[in-house]
């Protein structure tokens, strides 16, 4: 009997060090893993979404300036993701809400065409309006802001009396599973 016990010590410190893997792996797994940010882990409609043609249709000819950047950040349970969209133009006097109500049908449209869903709709007080959204494994909102009059600069035509500011901001979050971004978007509503 002496000759077994050794055996079962050393079978019992290798099952014991075996969990402790596991455990660890688990911990690891749980606790340290981070998503990192890349076009895998954003929605299309975060890389494909342009304001630009109904933009377009408001802007006075050759006075349309468009600044486009993202940022992401990594995360243990998503990977967050913000698109800023910052466009300056001349337009008619008047046109602001013509042109809010244009920029809420295109995301519509959008949204529709690359398979999103809206799962809720918000207005601010001044105009500003957010859309909620769950594509796929990221869920997200989208912020217009009403324009916002820029200083006016020399060579815009007199009929196009405002130099505005529009400004879209799109974050979102991405999951590796549907069920968390649809977790993610009731929490918006």
């Amino acid at each position: 009997m002496k000759g077994r016990r050794p055996a079962v010590v050393l079978f019992e410190c290798v099952l014991l060090f075996v969990a402790l893997l596991a455990a660890g792996e688990w911990i690891v797994r749980t606790f340290f893993h981070l998503y990192s940010p890349s076009q895998d882990h954003e929605s299309v409609f975060l890389r494909e979404y342009s304001p630009r043609p109904v933009i377009e249709s408001f802007a006075a000819p050759y006075s349309l300036e468009i600044g486009d950047g993202v940022s992401s950040a990594a995360g243990s349970r998503f990977v967050t993701n913000e698109r800023t969209i910052d466009s300056t133009f001349a337009v008619k006097a008047g046109n602001s809400p013509a042109f809010m109500t244009a920029m809420s049908e295109n995301l519509a449209a959008q949204f529709m065409r690359r398979g999103a869903r809206i799962v809720a709709r918000k207005v601010g007080p001044r105009g500003e309006y957010q859309l909620a959204y769950l594509d796929g494994t990221s869920a997200g909102s989208v912020s217009c802001f009403p324009l916002a009059n820029e200083p006016s600069q020399s060579g815009i035509p007199a009929s196009w009396t405002n130099r505005v500011r529009a400004r879209i901001v799109i974050s979102e979050k991405w999951f590796p599973t549907e069920k968390d971004a649809a977790g993610a978007s009731i929490n918006f509503q």
